[in-house]
């Protein structure tokens, strides 16, 4: 049995590849909440949670063996290295190889010569799966809604994280989830919600995970540029959808703020070696153009906040700007740098 963070699930999707391996039971995801109330932790073989000192130290005192995910960190406190029973994982893969060493169930091969063989098999098989299928969701990729996040509601999301008096939450897809929050807003408490290859479908049905539970002051809406991509939904079809996101938190939130911010534009200039023109796909700015003027219109009249970014990042020809991609749809450190700065005068009011 593992338990795994919610921090870690959301963002990475490991517990069905994880289920692929074991059983449709052998996983279970907590909230940091769950920590005040009892579990019956001999059960769980394994706790698979982020670099967060104050969780790793709860889990040490258990003497659980604990997997520290450091996906997006080179490096990890040394305070963690040569520990017992401490394993430290910098990509999916290793996590899933770690979790596989572990497993030893004699019903879960033949015995003997075969069993070991068939082992062999199978390792091979998910390291071969993991380089493509367990790093990050490919944005382009088209997903259901419910393909592009497993994450289950939790029974305990009425148990809200307080994080104090102010508390910000950025909800989207790729862009989001490539935001170096913890960079950019290192004297602010933010939560990166953003989860790459998710169109609106996949923030609609996991509000309760993915915002609700951190009680944010303000939440920053970013999506569409993948339902522009991968479906056929209408400029109109798309703009609502966003307003019920809206409508959604707004509802179960009255007194959190909400920030929608207008679709980016892209690059998709020929003959041009920093511009991945499968990455950009069909996007057009046009369209782009067309959908932000409705969703500024339906944002404003529903009360709640607009922020044109397009304009902020356009160059001399209503391009994304190239100092500010990386492949004419994702955005560069200077491009994160404008979308910072435009942000923080909205947090501090200046």
């Amino acid at each position: 049995m593992y338990l795994i963070s919610i921090n870690i699930e959301y963002r990475y999707n490991l517990v069905k590849q994880i289920r692929e391996f074991t059983s449709p039971q052998s996983v279970k995801v907590f909230l940091p909440d769950d920590l005040n109330y009892h579990f019956n932790y001999k059960k769980y073989s394994y706790i698979i949670v982020e670099n967060n000192p104050k969780i790793i130290d709860y889990f040490t005192k258990l003497h659980k063996n604990i997997i520290i995910c450091c996906f997006d960190d080179e490096l990890v406190k040394s305070v963690y290295k040569n520990k017992p029973n401490i394993f430290i994982c910098r990509s999916k893969k290793e996590v899933i190889e770690l979790l596989i060493s572990s497993t030893n169930k004699p019903s879960f091969f033949p015995k003997g010569l075969l069993r070991k063989a068939c082992q062999v098999l199978f390792v091979f098989l998910v390291t071969l799966f993991s380089f493509y299928g367990f790093t990050k969701i490919d944005p382009y990729t088209k997903l259901h809604p419910t393909q592009t996040s497993t994450m289950k509601k939790s029974t305990n999301v009425s148990k809200k994280i307080d994080f104090g008096k102010e508390n910000y939450v950025f909800l989207g897809d790729s862009i989001t989830d490539f935001y170096d929050l913890e960079k950019y807003y290192d004297d602010l408490p933010v939560v990166n919600s953003g989860i790459s290859g998710n169109q609106y479908g996949d923030l609609l049905y996991h509000l309760p995970e993915r915002v609700y539970i951190y009680n944010p002051t303000k939440v920053f809406i970013l999506i569409g540029t993948n339902d522009i991509a991968f479906t056929d939904i209408t400029n109109e079809e798309l703009v609502d959808r966003i307003i019920e996101i809206c409508d959604k938190i707004h509802k179960h939130k009255k007194n959190t703020q909400i920030y929608v911010e207008s679709i980016y534009p892209i690059n998709n200039t020929e003959d041009n070696d920093k511009v991945d023109l499968s990455m950009v796909a069909v996007r057009e700015n046009d369209r782009i153009k067309e959908i932000n003027t409705l969703l500024k219109q339906k944002v404003t009249a529903k009360k709640y906040h607009y922020i044109d970014m397009y304009s902020l990042l356009i160059d001399e020809n209503d391009n994304l700007n190239l100092d500010y991609t990386t492949d004419g749809l994702h955005i560069s450190e200077d491009g994160y740098k404008v979308i910072t700065k435009a942000i923080k005068k909205i947090i501090y009011k200046y």
